[in-house]
């Protein structure tokens, strides 16, 4: 079988090429290189030795997450393994768009499934374990509530979620946001653009199950990719649970007090990348967010030597939001 060489093919940035075919350009931005798997049993053990506080936390729960499900015998062993020093999560995610959004989030979970499979083979020692990060705390509404489809034409048809008045302008996280009657409009128009095949009726039922008046983006999206991989172990990890943003409260504290000195990193390295391919991330001054008023809002210096939430007039001290996030974590997510 030919080897599909991605510099042949368009899209691709330098930085990507560089990464797969010529590592030595890079390696100054990327602790090492994925194609020395002579290195790998040697990582394996420095990431087992590592300190593991908040294993019991998390195996119970993903447990109470999972509460009510009907999870198969290998997923529930993968959750109890997270309790493991020899546990490995092969972890990847995706913001919670409609249908299972872009179709390459169904090939990045089967990538981590295999991947999974392939490493616990290779190494017996350790316990490699799948795990889909569900972007719940996303709220780029517009970049996830459509989906292209190839019509009878063979020319991309945008099939869109279009509730009347949706959430009147103001909305948080999108993981939250429930679906209207209006979800039955996107279905059947979605289902009308479809090709017939012998899946077809198969593959509508499912999406039809999950898509529907009163569930979220979240839960359809969890339901979908539960459907369709707990058989294969996977682990979905849900990162708006309680427990997970008081395991983060620490990380949201050091973003606060410490993001002068943080953004002054990025800068670096952003320029750095910029002058040999380009800058990855739009830089900003706190990668934080607040939930408030049904909204998610970035939180911004203000000329005052304190806080602001960005497009609203409410400031905060550095003393209240050390405060708020040691007493509400939950009120606060991070940005990518």
């Amino acid at each position: 079988m030919a080897e599909i060489h991605f510099s042949d093919l368009p899209g691709f940035p330098n930085l990507f090429l560089d990464y797969v075919y010529e590592y030595e350009n890079c390696a100054g931005f990327f602790a090492r290189d994925f194609k020395k798997k002579s290195d790998y049993r040697q990582l394996f053990y420095q990431v087992s030795a590592r300190q593991r506080p908040f294993s019991d936390i998390l195996v119970k729960a993903l447990a109470k997450n999972y509460a009510g499900t009907p999870v198969c015998e290998k997923t529930k062993k993968n959750i109890l393994a997270l309790r493991s020093q020899n546990t490995i999560a092969i972890v990847t995610g995706q913001q919670l768009g409609l249908l299972g959004g872009p179709l390459y989030t169904i090939y990045k979970t089967i990538t981590a499934i295999k991947l999974a499979e392939s490493l616990n083979e290779s190494y017996p020692e350790f316990a490699f374990i799948p795990v889909f990060w569900l972007e719940a705390d996303d709220h780029d509404y517009d970049e996830v509530r459509h989906v292209y489809l190839p019509d009878s034409n063979n020319k991309a048809k945008q099939i869109t979620y279009d509730p009347e008045n949706a959430f009147d302008g103001e909305y948080g996280s999108v993981g939250e946001l429930q679906f209207t009657d209006a979800i039955k409009v996107f279905m059947e128009d979605y289902k009308q653009t479809l090709r017939t095949t012998e899946f077809t009726d198969e593959i509508f039922h499912l999406l039809q199950s999950c898509y529907k008046p009163g569930a979220t983006f979240k839960s359809a999206f969890k339901e979908l990719l539960f459907n369709l991989f707990d058989a294969k172990g996977l682990v979905l990890f849900d990162p708006q649970m309680p427990e997970v943003k008081q395991i983060l409260a620490p990380v949201f504290l050091q973003e606060i007090t410490g993001y002068r000195l943080h953004a002054e990193a990025l800068i670096k390295r952003s320029a750095e990348l910029e002058a040999k391919y380009h800058a990855q991330v739009k830089i900003r001054s706190v990668n934080l967010f607040y939930h408030a008023d049904k909204g998610r809002h970035a939180i911004e210096p203000d000329e005052d030597g304190g806080f602001k939430l960005k497009r609203k007039r409410q400031k905060f001290s550095e003393e209240q939001l050390i405060a708020l996030i040691k007493s509400n974590p939950e009120q606060f997510s991070p940005n990518v």
